[in-house]
């Protein structure tokens, strides 16, 4: 006996409800979710030939999980515009990859002056793009860039080791 196989993609027909597709000697393999039409061929030269459709289902994955952590950075204020991008992403499945989604948004932020800049990362800028995946949960903590002040500085001027006339010593603090 030999068996063949026709993938059944709906382009073809060939009448008497077979498909009017190449037989192939190897059963095809799917490896995502969805829906396919696959016949098979028995063949014997005793016997009358025997084709039947049969319909294989693949169902997508559920349960992962995807935390993501947006990146920190804390630097000390220098007068230029400082920043940080990115983030961590940790999954609970092996078989989801970070190509498995997309961030609508940006992972980025900027400043110049002293203080606290949220990156802005949340839950509903993460979204599965992948049909082999369904209910994909996120858990999104954001990322932040932090300017500190800077420390202070004593400046003192020196009257090349002179003197004023009732000079009196005064005190100011200022910026680097």
């Amino acid at each position: 006996s030999v068996i063949e196989y026709a993938i059944d993609d709906g382009s073809a027909g060939g009448g008497c409800g077979t498909p009017a597709l190449p037989w192939l000697a190897t059963a095809p393999v799917y490896t995502n979710a969805g829906e396919y039409i696959v016949w098979y061929r028995v063949t014997n030269q005793n016997y009358e030939d025997f084709t039947h459709a049969a319909k294989l289902t693949i169902t997508p994955r559920t349960g992962v999980v995807v935390d993501i952590v947006g990146n920190v950075a804390t630097n000390v204020y220098n007068g230029t515009a400082q920043s940080v991008n990115g983030y961590t992403a940790v999954i609970n499945d092996s078989l989801y990859k970070e190509t498995d989604f997309e961030l609508a948004g940006n992972s980025a932020v900027s400043g110049t002056a002293p203080g606290k800049y949220p990156m802005g990362l949340i839950v509903s800028q993460f979204t599965n793009k992948s049909k082999n995946f369904a209910g994909v949960t996120f858990n999104v903590t954001d990322g932040e860039l932090v300017i500190l002040e800077p420390p202070q500085k004593n400046v003192i001027f020196d009257a090349i080791g002179g003197s004023f006339a009732d000079g009196t010593v005064v005190t100011q603090e200022c910026e680097d």
